[in-house]
């Protein structure tokens, strides 16, 4: 059973959408962790809760590691604790994560998380973890990547503004 595919957990999460309270959002989320542990999308979303709206980071590290162990190919749980890693500090965590995030990246697997959007993200964060770890380099090739491929205007501004900070 593909832990992915629950239609129980979809309806829930498009439920969610319409919740106005993220406490309750919260408390679905962990209702329907303790239906079906395995729900990817409800540990998922519950660590973005976690993470954006109650400034849980080390929690949220944990939830989507969670997520990790359940369905270690689900990329957007490797990128979102990338991030948080990097709110740490924790550069080295970081840039394993968005370089399994992007490894992962499938295209066809989930509408909502497929997207240049993501592609652009996780490559121009690794470009700023890159950055971080002195690897400019590196960091220049992904932001270049990012320009190249995967930016609409606004956001091309933001990768070369990243890109001329590795050049100096």
């Amino acid at each position: 059973k593909n832990p992915r595919n629950n239609s129980k957990s979809n309806h829930y999460l498009k439920k969610e959408q319409e919740v106005k309270d993220l406490d309750q959002a919260f408390i679905l989320f962990n209702k329907l962790i303790k239906k079906d542990y395995k729900n990817v999308l409800a540990h998922y979303q519950k660590g973005v809760i976690q993470d954006l709206f109650y400034r849980l980071t080390k929690d949220a590290i944990e939830t989507f590691s969670k997520v990790i162990d359940i369905d270690p190919d689900f990329y957007p749980a490797w990128y979102s604790r990338g991030i948080c890693k990097k709110k740490l500090e924790d550069f080295k965590g970081a840039l394993d994560d968005y370089d399994q995030s992007i490894k992962k990246y499938d295209s066809n697997a989930i509408s909502e998380f497929s997207s240049t959007n993501f592609l652009y993200n996780a490559f121009n964060n690794r470009g700023n973890v890159k950055s971080k770890l002195k690897d400019y380099t590196s960091a220049i090739d992904d932001f270049n990547f990012a320009i190249e491929q995967f930016s609409e205007d606004k956001k091309k501004a933001e990768a070369f503004s990243n890109r001329a900070i590795a050049y100096q």
